[in-house]
């Protein structure tokens, strides 16, 4: 299965049941979360940002992936902003080492492995993998880690704000990320953004989030667009 590629975080406990430490490595910040579980808003919101042909697709989006063939051609060689949800989930499992490459060769294998996915496992299947494993900044990887970690609860409590939020990151997750970590006297930073702070670590608010809260609100006004979401409630959340 998908997820036999991937680790979870341990979570140690003493003899009282008493957590003590949560231990991971490389890419092991995470706890996995079924689909059923998954709040809709968050759902909806990813696939309205990331992949809007989601539930219609194969695999790739045939528009898109010729438009890459074009910009591969004109364009030097560099293909990006083409990929699906499931192209992005067959990234993160099978290519990892080539995620930074941007030639046409990696698309086309990223397309084969979508393909792939897509005839073994069911739509909610895959954007279950997908929720559980794309990394979105600040050491987080999955939905609920990033729910942890952000907002301090399991994504299963996020409303539709923190939902959207969370589909902002994967564009840019350490760009957008909406907490950092620096080292102590790293680099410069006002007092009022420091969250926690201890003898080698600051826990820093990301104050340039110009570019996230444009990235959270078209999320939401692009779940207006395709359905998932009344203008009424999209105006409470804007």
């Amino acid at each position: 299965t998908i997820y036999s590629y991937l680790n979870q975080r341990s979570t140690i406990y003493d003899d009282n049941d008493k957590k003590i430490e949560t231990v991971f490595t490389e890419g092991g910040n995470r706890d996995n979360v079924p689909y059923e579980d998954l709040p809709e808003n968050l759902k909806n919101g990813i696939v309205a940002i990331e992949d809007k042909t989601f539930w219609d697709h194969h695999g790739f989006n045939f528009v898109r992936m010729a438009g890459a063939v074009k910009s591969s051609i004109f364009g030097g060689g560099q293909v990006s902003g083409t990929s699906t949800i499931t192209q992005q989930l067959a990234r993160n499992i099978y290519l990892p080492d080539e995620k930074s490459n941007r030639d046409l060769n990696r698309k086309i294998r990223e397309a084969y492995f979508a393909v792939v996915i897509e005839k073994n496992l069911s739509k909610e299947q895959i954007l279950e993998a997908y929720l559980n494993t794309i990394y979105l900044g600040f050491d987080s990887y999955g939905v609920e880690a990033a729910s942890r970690s952000y907002f301090n609860k399991s994504v299963t409590k996020l409303d539709l704000l923190e939902c959207a939020a969370l589909c902002a990151l994967p564009k840019s997750p350490d760009g957008y990320a909406l907490v950092k970590t620096y080292n102590n006297g790293s680099v410069s930073v006002d007092d009022s953004n420091v969250l926690v702070e201890n003898a080698s670590v600051q826990y820093v608010y990301n104050g340039d989030l110009k570019k996230s809260k444009e990235r959270r609100d078209l999320t939401i006004r692009s779940m207006v667009d395709q359905g998932y979401l009344s203008q009424e409630d999209a105006d409470k959340a804007l």
